[in-house]
């Protein structure tokens, strides 16, 4: 049986197109939502839906924002941002803690407005894949006018 020139790369070029195919249809590697200050929840909570369902992946999640205020409005805000997390598993467990951002360590923006983006968790693997729900709440909130609101941005590393 001879298998000629012209046949072998017509599978060749099929086999190619499907492989396109599969990987441009893949699953995004990042995915971010920012949720405006006037669409927290009733508990003045920013509610956020995790996809942590990959278990071949190690993730990283990082808490981003925007603070448009003057220099002096600014400066009289305090030194650190306080952020409770409360992350709830797909089975319903809940974890808490309190972590801090400081205002000074910004990433970019101008005179009157301050963009933020803080690593919460790199590298890690959840103790239950599926979809988890991450909240977060910030005490004082009114010390810190012209805060837009928060956004949390997951990367699969």
């Amino acid at each position: 049986m001879r298998i000629s020139v012209r046949h072998i790369i017509r599978l060749l070029s099929i086999w190619a197109a499907l492989l396109s195919f599969a990987v441009a249809c893949g699953e995004p590697v990042e995915n971010g939502t920012f949720v405006k200050q006037s669409e927290r929840t009733p508990e003045a909570e920013y509610e956020f839906s995790v996809d942590l369902s990959d278990s071949l992946s190690r993730h990283a999640l990082y808490f981003y924002t925007v603070i448009d205020a003057s220099a002096d409005t600014f400066e009289n805000m305090p030194g650190v941002i306080p952020l409770q997390v409360e992350a709830v598993s797909p089975s319903g467990r809940t974890y808490r803690e309190t972590v801090g951002m400081d205002k000074n360590d910004y990433i970019g923006g101008s005179l009157h407005s301050k963009q933020y983006e803080h690593v919460y968790r790199s590298g890690f693997s959840p103790v239950e894949y599926g979809i988890w729900t991450v909240r977060i709440a910030v005490p004082g909130e009114e010390r810190f006018p012209g805060l837009r609101g928060f956004g949390l941005r997951h990367v699969k590393i």
